[in-house]
């Protein structure tokens, strides 16, 4: 299921969205969007959370909300179809074991080129005690600099 709402022209879509059986969804995180949030418990393989973008095609900004804790350097990879965006490691050891609002981190991927039904997946990889916990996905518009031809 997908998720997505919509204000001043962006668009949020929550990781409670269609995600493979690996990530673990939480009932109740007061600092995520919504309250939920996914991670991945099970540290031998990589998670996946995906969906079809819908939005009009042009040049957008990704917004990837993450819980980056001090206890693990969980590896993620954002795509868009088979293209690999974007790809960091949560290491930024933050003061917090768990995801909460100490850990919440966002990641920002500029001017990718979006077009409808594109296909956005972001992988997560646990290592240690970090469970790649993923909040949401934000797309919003690429503001055009002047002097650019897009």
């Amino acid at each position: 299921m997908v998720l997505i709402s919509v204000t001043s022209s962006m668009c949020r879509l929550a990781c409670h969205c269609r995600a493979d059986e690996a990530w673990v969804r939480y009932a109740s995180l007061q600092t995520a969007s919504g309250g939920k949030a996914v991670e991945c418990r099970n540290a031998t393989q990589r998670c996946i959370a995906s969906f079809h973008y819908q939005g009009a095609a042009g040049w957008r900004n990704l917004n990837v909300q993450y819980f980056d804790q001090n206890n693990g350097a969980s590896l993620f990879r954002l795509y868009v179809g088979d293209q690999l965006v974007d790809e960091w490691v949560a290491g930024r050891h933050l003061p917090s074991r768990k995801p909460d609002g100490s850990s919440s981190t966002r990641r920002r991927v500029s001017r990718v080129a979006l077009r409808p039904n594109d296909e956005i997946r972001i992988e997560g990889q646990p290592d240690g005690e970090e469970y790649a916990p993923l909040d949401y996905l934000e797309i919003e518009p690429s503001r055009t600099i002047p002097g650019e031809n897009h």
